[in-house]
């Protein structure tokens, strides 16, 4: 699994993000979270995973970089819409994984 260097952050989980990143990166459950990827897809941009699917050994191999983690599925949404937004306002466009790069 790739993490995004300058990680994004909902309210509630940056409290115990060294923590929930520890577990992530060792393979243990860290139930509740959800994690913000960039999309492997062509016609996608971003993606929200349930840790829970992680807990899948060949899914945590596969998973694509992460660049956000929240602690709700509504506030995973609002960091998505945060990261597409931040995009948007300083590219005029919406190539995140381009935006995220030059960061």
């Amino acid at each position: 699994m790739k993490w995004y260097h300058k990680l994004y952050l909902s309210d509630s989980a940056s409290k115990h993000a060294r923590r929930t990143i520890y577990k992530l990166k060792h393979g243990k459950f860290a139930p509740g979270y959800y994690l913000i990827t960039l999309s492997d897809h062509p016609d996608h941009l971003l993606e929200i995973i349930g840790t829970a699917y992680l807990v899948q050994r060949p899914l945590w191999e596969l998973c694509p970089m992460v660049v956000g983690i929240a602690r709700y599925k509504e506030e995973a949404l609002e960091l998505t819409q945060r990261i597409l937004l931040e995009t948007y306002e300083h590219r005029g466009d919406f190539q995140v994984k381009e935006y995220l790069q030059d960061r």
